[in-house]
């Protein structure tokens, strides 16, 4: 955890599995806990997606009903109809360091999209407008995330730069 100048460790959040900028929302600590039961309902469905118990499909309702809860139901609808697209979100991992930055398919093109931040304009207005700075992008790669529904591309370290400072165009 990065120190900021004072000294103190900077407060960070953490969306499924990722982290996202330091905001000290508890808005941003439910939806992570809702992207771990996603993530957690999505495995049981993954492992058999035909014999799922009715609670659980049940509760697959209701944690969108909560996700709906802390951002709005157009903003979730958005989300998922990018989360359901093949290949809507790849990936783009170093091999030895491990670092990501991400490419998902919007509506008008890709987005690069880290944790924490998404190249779309969106984002931006929300970043000062919103207690939760969250667009459709960042939306549906936390629900891709959860999924697994993430295509991984390995690049080498050494070209790894490339990919995350490279124009979206070009992913």
């Amino acid at each position: 955890m990065e120190r900021s100048q004072g000294g103190s460790a900077a407060k960070r959040s953490r969306v499924g599995d990722e982290e996202i900028a330091p905001h000290g929302d508890v808005h941003a600590q439910a939806l992570g806990a809702l992207f771990a039961d996603i993530a957690r309902y999505s495995r049981v469905e993954a492992s058999d997606p035909d014999n799922v118990p009715a609670a659980e499909r049940k509760n697959a309702v209701a944690l969108m009903g909560a996700l709906e809860s802390l951002v709005s139901y157009k903003l979730v609808s958005k989300a998922l109809a990018i989360s359901t697209r093949a290949h809507a979100v790849v990936e783009y991992r170093s091999r030895d360091t491990q670092r990501s930055c991400y490419r998902v398919q919007g509506d008008e093109g890709n987005y690069k999209v880290l944790p924490g931040f998404c190249s779309c304009h969106n984002y931006a207005e929300r970043l000062h407008a919103s207690a939760i700075p969250l667009c459709k992008h960042l939306l549906a790669l936390a629900l891709c995330l959860a999924q697994n529904k993430v295509d991984v591309r390995i690049v080498p370290d050494e070209e790894w730069s490339k990919y995350a400072l490279r124009e979206v165009a070009d992913l």
